[in-house]
């Protein structure tokens, strides 16, 4: 799961902020379809990959659906109003969060039927094929820069920045993924990576500043906060702890999605008519921080009614704010800067979720691993990894029920331990909204606070 994670990821690192710029320079509307086709091809090349572990389409659909994301929050910045703004992205938001609910248990269906996993990939490209003729038909052709030669564009995109962001990137995702469970932490291999990271990082910051060739407007400037993957993590908690298959795993999500939907809905409506914004980061991040505390309390025999009442109250913390941010970027931003302040949310919240998945993943690896090898002296690193994801496999059925007891405790504790960085990162946000602006930002009769 980590490593799958990992390639759509690391490689929409760059991706939403050379989207925005961009979004900024050619035709809106047939960069987004060209994004969507992209996405499409990397749907493609997944479904037909010969083996799970050969995804490497994910790539391709990474990167698409990134600039897919980028483009969809582009057309909503430019043609809403300030007020209207937030309903619309929330909008956005709450597709993505059934998304989330209905990938799961449709794809598990898919793999438990005769159509196989790749109908999981493949269920993209109809999909689109009914809606693409609408989004040709009606979508607005908005060209930034037409007095702009096409090469001119091109040229002025920062082509040096991404390429040595992206490498970074590679460099610190392959480090938190494979540290402490391909290779020690002590190993060269490792050491390597973490030291490239740190050339890289400051390469990046001195192209920023000094790059020659590209004017300061235009170079690639990402910023970044974490966001939790509890996405990822509860899929795993269910099938481990719960000993549920992917369809179910799924269901069990619902209380999470639900109470965010709802709550980023709430978050629009009531955000342009009260004026405020900080509140809803301050209590965003306390309930996310109860949220995390609680599920920090989880072991084997918690039982599912608990799990669900403390996702949903991670769920309503991260919907109090999830849309917020775009919408309250782009609000404050000049005309001519909307697109930038659109794309480096973007980055902020493709940057977050990534570093938060290759640490939540290392933490769980590493400790699941080990607590499950000192269970199982004897068994392979293969067998052991394969225990972390899931009780449906021939390797749990073999073990005996004292051994099976051993291992779902050793999973469960570690799937506790990971909800202390969403704990760690939501105390720091709600420190954060402190420092946010009390006043009113969003006026009567449409107009904004400047």
């Amino acid at each position: 799961m980590d490593w799958s994670e990992f390639h759509v990821g690391t490689y929409s690192y760059p991706t939403p902020d050379l989207s925005g710029k961009a979004f900024e320079k050619f035709n809106i509307k047939w960069l987004f379809i060209s994004c969507l086709v992209v996405f499409e091809v990397g749907s493609a090349v997944c479904g037909a990959a010969p083996t799970m572990d050969a995804l490497v389409g994910r790539v391709i659909a990474g990167v698409g659906g990134c600039g897919v994301y980028v483009g969809g929050l582009t057309f909503v910045a430019l043609l809403t109003t300030d007020h209207e703004r937030p309903l619309y992205l929330a909008g956005i938001y709450c597709i993505w969060g059934i998304g989330c609910v209905l990938s799961p248990i449709i794809g598990g269906a898919f793999a438990q039927s005769s159509a196989t996993w790749r109908w999981g990939f493949y269920i993209n490209l109809p999909i689109t094929a009914v809606f693409a003729p609408a989004q040709i038909i009606c979508l607005p052709a908005i060209r930034p820069q037409p007095d702009k030669s096409f090469m001119e564009r091109m040229r002025s995109l920062d082509w040096i920045g991404t390429i040595v962001f992206l490498a970074g990137a590679i460099c610190f995702s392959m480090a938190l993924s494979f540290g402490g469970t391909e290779y020690s932490w002590s190993s060269g291999s490792e050491i390597a990576l973490l030291v490239m990271t740190g050339v890289l990082f400051i390469a990046f910051v001195l192209v920023t500043i000094f790059h020659p060739g590209v004017v300061a407007k235009n170079r690639l400037l990402p910023v970044g906060f974490m966001r939790t993957a509890d996405l990822i993590t509860l899929p795993i908690q269910s099938a481990i702890v719960a000993g549920v298959i992917a369809l179910e795993g799924g269901i069990r999500m619902l209380p999470l999605i639900c109470a965010l939907v709802f709550f980023a809905l709430l978050n629009a409506t009531l955000m342009p008519k009260l004026g405020y914004y900080m509140p809803w980061y301050f209590v965003g991040n306390a309930a996310v921080i109860v949220g995390s505390a609680l599920m920090f309390t989880i072991n084997s025999k918690t039982s599912a009614a608990h799990v669900y009442g403390y996702t949903f109250l991670i769920g309503v913390g991260v919907g109090c704010f999830q849309s917020a941010g775009v919408a309250v970027a782009s609000a404050i931003a000049a005309p001519a800067d909307v697109n930038n302040a659109v794309s480096l949310m973007t980055i902020a919240q493709i940057c977050g979720v990534l570093a938060s998945l290759c640490v939540d993943g290392t933490v769980f690896q590493s400790l699941a691993i080990s607590k499950i090898s000192s269970i199982l002296p004897g068994y392979s690193e293969s067998d052991i990894s394969s225990l972390t994801a899931g009780t449906s496999g021939s390797i749990y059925q073999n073990l005996t029920s004292a051994q099976q007891s051993a291992v779902v405790d050793a999973v469960s504790d570690s799937i506790r331990l990971v909800f202390l960085y969403p704990l760690a990162v939501s105390a720091f946000g709600f420190l954060l909204s402190f420092t946010l602006s009390h006043r009113k930002l969003y006026l009567a009769e449409g107009k904004v606070a400047k």
